[in-house]
């Protein structure tokens, strides 16, 4: 279940649509919607591997190979902005976009308006959608600049 959440996100997934996808799992009795079992999951998988976010957790998985990377991901049409692989780096690191504006020394709005510039240029949904593209074309340094290295536990079988 932990693998599959994890996949969806990568893939843009929302709350919901993690909920639903995972519908049968057993939590059914103990939530409510599939938007509350979705925000559940993601929160346990945050926790799990000490991510800040969604694009930080994308990221530690991708990195841990829990999460297959696309193998044909296609290149974007207009390059990618080293401005927008800066911000990107930074998101995926587990910074905000006040964290990551001070680390740059930007406003807060113009990193988010590079990220959505990149989101925009990828066809990405948000920005764990993003990162997972961006590992897929190799855009993210082979170092990784947070220290997670935490595994999640493999399920039962």
């Amino acid at each position: 279940m932990q693998h599959e959440a994890l996949r969806l996100m990568a893939l843009g997934a929302s709350n919901p649509q993690i909920g639903r996808h995972l519908r049968d799992t057993g939590l059914d009795k103990a939530l409510g919607d599939d938007k509350e079992r979705g925000a559940y999951i993601v929160r346990c998988l945050l926790t799990r591997l000490g991510a800040s976010g969604r694009a930080h957790a994308v990221d530690t998985a991708c990195r841990l190979a829990l999460v297959d990377v696309l193998g044909k991901a296609r290149p974007p049409e207009q390059e990618i902005l080293p401005r927008h692989k800066k911000c990107a780096v930074l998101l995926a690191s587990g910074l905000s976009y006040k964290q990551a504006a001070r680390r740059l020394g930007l406003s807060p709005l113009t990193v988010k308006s590079h990220l959505h510039g990149l989101y925009k240029r990828l066809g990405a949904s948000g920005g764990a959608h993003a990162v997972h593209l961006l590992h897929a074309l190799k855009e993210l340094p082979a170092d990784h600049p947070c220290p997670c290295r935490r595994r999640i536990p493999r399920e039962p079988t």
